[in-house]
C-alpha cells in the first residue's frame, strides 16, 4: 500500500509542478500572444489539471486514513 501512496505522492508533486509552470504562462503578457482559442484551451487544460490533483490528494488520503485501520 505504501508504495502506491509513494506513487500517488509523486504523481500529484509532478502534476502540481505543470500546474504552477501553467499557471505562469496563463498569468503572462506570452499567454496574450497565443490566439483566443488557444487561450480558451489552455484555461480548460489548466482546471482540469486542477480537479485531476485534487482527485489524487482524495485519493491519498483516503489510502492513508484506510491503511491505519
Amino acid at each position: 500500500m505504501n508504495d502506491l501512496i509513494d506513487k500517488l505522492y509523486d504523481e500529484h508533486f509532478n502534476l502540481d509542478e505543470k500546474i504552477s509552470k501553467l499557471d505562469d504562462f496563463i498569468m503572462s503578457d506570452r499567454f496574450l500572444t497565443v490566439s483566443e482559442r488557444q487561450q480558451e484551451l489552455l484555461e480548460a487544460q489548466y482546471h482540469a489539471m486542477k480537479v485531476y490533483a485534487d482527485i489524487l490528494f482524495d485519493r491519498i488520503m483516503d489510502l492513508k486514513t484506510n491503511s491505519e485501520d
